[in-house]
């Protein structure tokens, strides 16, 4: 069966770039491949026609030219762009102010502001990127500068220090300062350091800030065949102070002399480059007469700054070519001949690429030099100048490792830079591990290796601790989204793990307990990546119950976990795991094992009940948990009740059904709190409870108080004072009967009269006439039908004596009552007889006040205020105020009319028969008319028209909608 799916997602590398062989890759000799790591370009717009390149200078924005026919040369250009082809029009002509003299040499700064040029004279001249012009430096007048030390801290216009190697031997030191405006310059400082035994030519000289407390300059000169290291400290302002740092060294030969490094051969001319590593200088390479000599630059002081050992690389054989120049980078070194570059790794000291340039006479190459800032080489011939770009020139340094057999160095280095080759380097570097029986690092890196999971899987067979730590491995690898392969993975590794610990049980008891340890270490870190009834199966077939239960509670499944300790009969175990599951686990579990849990832990099951139900609030349902809080035994009934009385209390649940069992529960063990309860509840507006249950309760279990208390609640005061007194509990039959008086007196003293009764009947006189005191309803009276013949009087003479003493007064109250009732009556007579003599006295020409006629004509009224209107002016003036000021009286007077004006239009056309045989209907008509003449004086009497408030209430009214009004105003 194919189990291809289980490998990585690994980067495959094309079929193409390897040639099969011992080792899994070709032999380096691919010349396609390496020319894209060493790229050369020839610099076209810089061309030579009339004359002969003799040096040139690179820097970061320009290139300097000296030729063989006088001329400085000078193109600039644009210092971010790595490849420096120069415009053909930036090209300028350096002007140097002497005549017939050769130049011999030209340097700049890495920047390209500052540039000298040498002459053949010894002389030297500045340039400024700025200017033109030369100016001569004086001070250096007669010294054949050979090398030049750059500042790294070099200004636009100020060049700092700067050392100056010279043909014989001697070290200068000197800065500068450019003036601008005049052209010129300032020498601030100029010294001559040191002069070297034997006054040898400087070919090369470079200086090295090394940052640590204190700083310090480490400096470093080139002879053919010695090399020079010179140490001091920087000053206060972290500069080099050189002529304090060579004055060692030459006031002390034997000081000079160790910090030589000397080699033998013979060569010309010699060269010393620095290769920089984020800006910092970390190597160096020695051009010297005996090959090429490299080595490292300490990095801070706490390193040994002394160059101690060099690496050394011989010159490559070309025939009876020499070497003209060479150059470095991190893992090559170069050999620059008359027609060709050779590139040559550092780690086997082989070829790896050549540059052929020009083979023609009069194009031979020049010279070589290294610029850092565009990692790249430029070499110039008498013609052209060239740049060598390197780029990615590590792809290829882990082969040179695996052929050495250094796979760790190789697998370091892939690590450091992050190579794409990472996976065949460790699959390289565990075949290596495999073969020299170091099976266990050799999984760690099949895991990590380009190679198939099955053929890994397949070797290691055999090897069970190896299996287990390349699956370890490779699973850790996994993504999170490759789920199934996960999951094979982790369920193989339980069972090597099973499979350990079976191993170690009969053979070392600590070993088998670490297998053991082991295996949990592992359930806990891979338990999302199980299934988990496979795993299931697995430990309980090697019988690991222990570990069975252990994953279950991994994997959440406290509900299998329980049930297995419930098995046991370990309800506290049980009770622990649920404690620490989470809410939304332990919630539905309590309700469904409830039951199980207060018969058999009912404290602890209860604490658990009320510290979920806190968490919970609200949506904490009690009303589940019934079932489990019946079922308590006696001996436990108070867990019950403190769980119901929380939940009552604290979480508010007003469900009828915990009401009830709670009352149940009291009922059975404890009135006291039992009455305490329904006290709280007589405080409610409604009650939680089930009357009829708790009546039926309180029966059955006989709890009287309670009882007695609960019919009060109901105000079933009756049967209150009735089971009070079957049960001698006089005290509460009294409370009982005093509580409806105010809303029921005469149901408070049928209750009273039922006690005093109930008294009498078990002949506890005494006490029936107390009561009968005590509830000032009932009386004596009351009692004495009830009183048997055998009780003597004089047990209550007193009272019957109070009782009759009580009649007379109230006799005598109701004959002074009725007294003033009868003067009262004779009182009320003569002011009605007064009333009906009433009058008022009037003029016989007194006229009506409406119409201005006679009153005494026609029917009128007349009023206290002496004013008169006939009947029928009165109702024709107030009628229509009336229906607008008072619609229902003026309705009323309307219907009166109307009814009126019916019956006697009844009346008239009736004969006229005698009196005496007047017929009973026109009497009724007559008393009729009669009865609404007067309802209709009862509405116009009491009120004057001209004095009520009809008229007062008149001045608001619209005069100008009146017709008549309008009239009567008007001015004929």
């Amino acid at each position: 069966m194919s189990i291809e799916w289980l490998n990585d997602r690994e980067d495959k590398l094309h079929e193409d770039e390897f040639i099969a062989d011992e080792l899994g890759f070709d032999t380096i000799h691919d010349e396609d491949a390496k020319s894209d790591t060493f790229r050369n370009v020839m610099l076209s717009s810089i061309r030579i026609r009339t004359a002969e390149v003799k040096a040139v200078a690179i820097s970061m924005k320009a290139i300097y030219v000296i030729t063989t026919d006088k001329q400085a040369l000078r193109w600039t250009f644009q210092e971010e762009e790595r490849l420096k082809e120069a415009n053909r029009d930036s090209m300028t002509e350096l002007i140097i102010r002497v005549t017939n003299l050769q130049l011999e040499n030209v340097f700049c700064d890495p920047t390209g502001w500052h540039c000298l040029v040498t002459m053949s004279s010894g002389d030297t001249h500045y340039f400024h990127l700025t200017s033109t012009s030369s100016v001569f430096i004086h001070k250096l007048h007669s010294f054949n500068i050979e090398s030049v030390a750059w500042s790294g801290q070099t200004e636009y216009y100020q060049t700092r220090e700067i050392l100056l190697g010279t043909r014989n031997g001697v070290i200068l030191e000197m800065s500068l300062e450019f003036d601008q405006t005049t052209e010129t310059i300032k020498q601030h400082q100029f010294s001559r350091v040191i002069e070297l035994p034997g006054g040898p030519c400087i070919s090369g000289i470079l200086y090295e800030m090394i940052p640590g407390m204190p700083a310090k300059y480490s400096v470093m000169a080139a002879t053919v065949n010695c090399l020079f290291q010179f140490i001091g400290d920087a000053n206060e302002q972290r500069r080099p102070d050189f002529p304090k740092l060579f004055e060692k060294y030459r006031t002390n030969p034997t000081l000079l002399q160790s910090c030589t490094h000397e080699v033998g051969g013979s060569l010309k001319k010699s060269q010393l480059q620095y290769y920089y590593t984020r800006g910092r200088a970390d190597g160096f390479a020695w051009m010297s007469g005996s090959g090429l000599m490299y080595g490292k630059l300490a990095t801070n002081t706490s390193e040994e700054i002394f160059v101690t050992t060099m690496k050394p690389v011989p010159f490559p054989a070309r025939g009876n070519d020499k070497v003209i120049g060479i150059g470095m980078t991190a893992y090559h070194v170069y050999f620059l001949f008359s027609n060709a570059l050779l590139c040559v790794s550092k780690l086997n000291q082989q070829v790896v690429h050549t540059i052929d340039f020009e083979m023609r006479p009069g194009y031979e190459m020049q010279g070589i030099m290294f610029d850092a800032q565009t990692h790249s080489l430029f070499a110039w011939s008498n013609k052209f100048i060239y740049q060598i770009l390197i780029d990615n020139e590590d792809r290829d340094v882990w082969k040179y490792y695996i052929e050495q057999n250094r796979h760790e160095e190789a697998v370091k280095f892939c690590e450091r830079t992050d190579s794409p080759f990472l996976p065949k380097v460790k699959g390289l570097y565990a075949d290596f591990l495999f073969h020299e029986g170091k099976t266990l690092l050799a999984a760690d890196s099949y895991a990590q290796s380009d190679r198939t999971f099955e053929e890994i899987a397949l070797k290691l067979m055999s090897d069970t601790p190896a299996l287990q730590r390349f699956l370890e491995a490779k699973l850790n690898r996994m993504g999170s989204d490759m789920k199934a392969q996960r999951t094979l993975l982790s369920t193989w590794l339980v069972e090597i793990h099973l499979h350990n610990i079976n191993a170690l049980l009969m053979i070392e008891e600590d070993s088998s307990k670490n297998a053991q340890e082991d295996l949990r270490t592992f359930l806990s870190l891979h338990h999302q990546d199980l299934d988990a009834t496979t795993t299931y199966d697995l430990l309980q077939s090697h019988g690991r119950i222990e570990d069975w239960v252990y994953f279950a509670e991994l994997k959440g499944n406290f509900e299998l976990v329980m049930l297995h300790h419930m098995n046991q009969q370990e309800f506290k175990k049980a009770l622990m795991k649920l404690e620490h599951a989470e809410p939304t686990f332990k919630e539905p579990l309590l309700y469904r094992y409830s039951p199980v849990f207060m018969k058999n832990e009912p404290k602890k099951t209860v604490d658990l009940l009320i510290e979920l139900a806190r968490e919970r609030g609200k949506a904490f349902e009690a009303k589940k948990l019934l079932p489990a809080l019946m079922n308590v035994e006696k001996l436990y009934r108070e867990q019950a009740i403190r769980f119901e009385v929380f939940c009552i209390n604290e979480l508010q649940v007003r469900e009828k059904s915990l009401h009830n069992l709670l009352i149940f529960h009291l009922a059975e063990s404890d009135e006291e709190a039992l009455l305490e309860y329904f006290q709280k509840q007589e405080e409610q507006s409604e009650l939680d409870f089930d009357p009829e249950y708790a009546l039926s309760v309180c029966k059955q279990s006989s709890r009287i108080e309670a009882l007695i208390f609960l019919y009060s609640l109901l105000k079933m005061y009756s049967e209150a004072v009735s089971i009070a007194l079957e049960n001698n509990k006089l005290q509460l039959a009294k409370e009982n009967a005093q509580k409806p008086e105010r809303q029921d007196e005469d149901l408070s003293r049928r209750l009273w009269l039922q006690i005093a009764i109930h008294l009498i009947k078990i002949s506890d006189v005494k006490a029936a006439l107390e009561v009968m005191h005590e509830s000032k309803l009932i009386k004596m009276e009351d009692l004495l039908p009830y009183f048997d013949e055998s009780v003597s009087i004089s047990n209550f003479k007193e009272d019957i004596c109070k009782a009759l003493e009580g009649y007379k007064e109230k006799i005598d109250e109701l004959k002074t009552e009725l007294d003033e009732s009868s003067s009262s009556s004779q009182q009320i007579k003569k002011e009605l007889h007064m009333v009906k003599q009433r009058f008022i006295e009037i003029e016989g020409l007194q006229p009506c006040d409406i119409c201005g006629k006679a009153a005494m004509k026609r029917n009128f009224y007349i009023y206290p205020c002496a004013h008169a209107f006939h009947k029928d002016c009165l109702l024709d003036t107030l009628l229509p105020i009336l229906k607008i000021k008072d619609y229902i009286r003026a309705n009323r007077i309307q219907t009166i009319l109307e009814s009126i004006s019916d019956i006697e239009g009844t009346l008239s056309q009736s004969s006229r028969p005698s009196k005496l045989k007047r017929s009973e209907e026109q009497k009724d008509q007559h008393n009729n008319l009669k009865d609404l003449n007067e309802r209709l004086d009862q509405m116009l009497a009491p009120h004057c028209y001209l004095c009520g408030a009809l008229f007062i209430e008149s001045i608001r009214d619209n005069m100008l909608e009146d017709a008549y009004e309008i009239d009567s105003w008007t001015i004929n």
